[in-house]
């Protein structure tokens, strides 16, 4: 793991243009965050306040990594 965000308070981060390879949010506090421009990131929005946060139609994806979805 890169980076441990765990019960963090991250309101209005701005990831943009990050790679946020091995980083884990775990009960953290995202709300307002940017995350457009993104690569390389998973956010659970059932275990992470993410209100309001950013998201762009190719990071939206990372949302949805745990459903085990495939978009084409």
């Amino acid at each position: 793991m890169e980076v441990d965000f765990t019960q963090s308070d991250l309101r209005n981060a701005d990831f943009k243009y990050c790679n946020l390879t091995g980083t884990l949010f775990s009960n953290t506090i995202l709300e307002g965050a940017d995350f457009r421009k993104v690569i390389n990131f998973s956010v659970d929005p059932e275990l992470n306040y993410t209100r309001s946060a950013k998201f762009n139609s190719d990071s939206i994806i990372s949302l949805l990594f745990k459903y085990n979805i495939i978009v084409d």
